[in-house]
């Protein structure tokens, strides 16, 4: 994927035509978004897997962060 993206970028500065580098500008901030929306996703499988497999341990990291994040609001 960093190969297609470097490739894309080399393209982009030896073209003249101010079409074709819009055009792939808006190639990547496609392709960034679509990284994007895909590594959320499997943060997102990946917890989802992790409470499946352990509830109450999840539960207990859970309440352990919370008093992180309450203990570092209150100061």
């Amino acid at each position: 994927m960093f190969l297609t993206i470097g490739t894309l970028a080399t393209f982009i500065f030896t073209v003249k035509d101010y079409i074709n580098m819009a055009l792939m500008v808006i190639f990547i901030c496609v392709l960034l978004f679509i990284v994007i929306t895909y590594l959320r996703s499997i943060r997102e499988v990946t917890r989802i897997e992790a409470v499946s497999k352990s509830p109450i341990l999840n539960y207990y990291s859970e309440i352990i962060r919370g008093i992180i994040y309450v203990r570092s609001c209150i100061e």
